[in-house]
């Protein structure tokens, strides 16, 4: 089982969600479309699928340490 990175994903509207991420990266499971846009998935604190974000509207993602306050509620 893949460790899970905690961390706060930064959107270009402005909207942050802090979630884990199995990596960095595309995931192998990822779902790329035509012109650009994906999907990848994001977790709670236990490892189950909590939702999923395009990578295309990400500004930046930062990491965070395992014990910060987590506004996904996870």
């Amino acid at each position: 089982k893949e460790p899970l990175i905690k961390a706060e994903i930064v959107f270009t509207d402005g909207k942050t969600l802090v979630a884990y991420l199995k990596q960095l990266g595309l995931e192998s499971d990822a779902r790329v479309y035509v012109g650009g846009s994906s999907a990848n998935y994001y977790y709670d604190a236990r490892g189950n699928v909590a939702g999923a974000f395009n990578y295309q509207q990400v500004l930046y993602i930062r990491l965070l340490p395992e014990d910060s306050s987590n506004k996904e509620g996870g």
